[in-house]
């Protein structure tokens, strides 16, 4: 079994920094400022990180039977068509199912390097810490985030909800660490993982609600995951391949910025409003992109 580090790896030294120097723009603006940037941030560089599923979809079957990329089109739009749909006519389960396929995502992200083969053990924790972001992001902004929840269900949360989530998957996530650990199932460095989430936690106390998320989103899960999608796609990290990965997205990734944009503008003076839509729609393109990367991502050969 390899050893892991007891250092941060270079793009997680480059984030931690890039992190901070987030939280002290925080001291210059005011809550309402910092949202434009987190929505900026999450419209371009955010969603630039699922623009590119139907390429991607078609370099991981290039070894199977080939598919038409423009049925693989459909497929996919079509998936995004009924999950907008669920989320307009059933918002109470659908703001839920969101959240759970969500937090798989991110736990996915995290840890799919550090886990040594996919089970029903290894998508429990992803899961679990993707819940536990998700409730530290609420937790220590629930106000705002009742106001948008309650906009988009009708239904009232509080901050003891948010710490029952945040303590719930906390546990988990120590009880799922021991069996993993003594069943050697998970190779990664646990100092490093404690130090990120304490990181994290701070992230999300001292920033605001939009802006907090979209410091995790686009440093800690939106950029390794394109950096995971080009070696997937051209095996190696490069400025060429780095090139290519957006020749072959700008497209996808200029549509969706202008119907955010759009909707942005024209719902400026309604933040209620534009809050629905905004989540309405990164839920409805959530579910194909986390089907794509859960094809796609596989755990790394840790053994020697």
């Amino acid at each position: 079994m390899k050893k892991t580090s007891i250092f941060l790896s270079s793009h997680q030294s480059l984030a931690l920094i890039c992190t901070f120097f987030a939280l002290w723009l925080t001291v210059f603006f005011e809550g309402a400022i910092e949202s434009y940037f987190g929505y900026i941030l999450i419209i371009t560089i955010g969603i630039l990180h699922g623009a590119n599923d139907i390429k991607l979809i078609g370099f991981h079957n290039r070894k199977r039977k080939p598919r038409n990329e423009m049925h693989v089109l459909i497929r996919y739009i079509l998936v995004v068509a009924l999950s907008t749909i669920f989320f307009v006519f059933l918002p109470k389960i659908a703001l839920g199912v969101f959240l759970i396929i969500s937090s798989y995502h991110f736990g996915e992200q995290h840890w799919i390097r550090k886990v040594l083969n996919k089970s029903f053990l290894s998508r429990l924790y992803f899961t679990c810490y993707g819940l536990l972001i998700f409730g530290m992001v609420f937790y220590f902004n629930s106000e705002d985030t009742s106001n948008i929840i309650y906009n988009i269900t009708d239904l009232t949360f509080t901050k003891s909800h948010y710490g029952a989530v945040v303590l719930g998957s906390l546990f988990s996530l120590v009880g799922l660490s021991i069996y993993g650990v003594l069943s050697k199932k998970f190779v990664c460095n646990w100092y490093e993982e404690l130090f990120l989430l304490v990181v994290f936690a701070l992230i999300f106390y001292l920033a605001s609600l939009i802006w907090a998320f979209a410091i995790y989103f686009i440093l800690w899960h939106s950029l390794p995951s394109l950096d995971d999608q080009i070696r997937a796609m051209y095996g190696a990290n490069s400025k060429q391949n780095l090139i290519k990965y957006l020749k072959n997205s700008w497209l996808y990734w200029l549509i969706s910025i202008i119907g955010l944009g759009l909707t942005l503008y024209f719902f400026k003076d309604q933040q209620e409003l534009f809050h629905t839509i905004f989540f309405a729609f990164l839920a409805a393109i959530t579910l194909p992109h986390v089907m794509v990367m859960n094809d796609v991502m596989q755990p790394s050969d840790k053994s020697d």
